[in-house]
């Protein structure tokens, strides 16, 4: 019954640290594949500009959750 109660050490355990990272990889590949798709699909300045605003701020509406 005590082996039921002991982690494997083959058992991948989710630690701050590997959150952290997985948190910073995701949010960078976002804020740099997103940035690149208004340039390329609008040639309009103040449009692209406000497309980053609202971008960024749905970004942080979802990640403050």
């Amino acid at each position: 019954m005590n082996q039921l109660l002991k982690p494997s050490s083959t058992t991948r355990r989710i630690t701050p640290a590997r959150v952290i990272f997985l948190y910073a990889a995701l949010a960078a590949l976002w804020i740099l594949v997103s940035g690149a798709l208004p340039s390329f699909s609008v040639a309009d300045p103040v449009m692209e500009g406000r497309i980053e605003l609202a971008k960024g701020l749905l970004f942080v509406l979802v990640t403050s959750k």
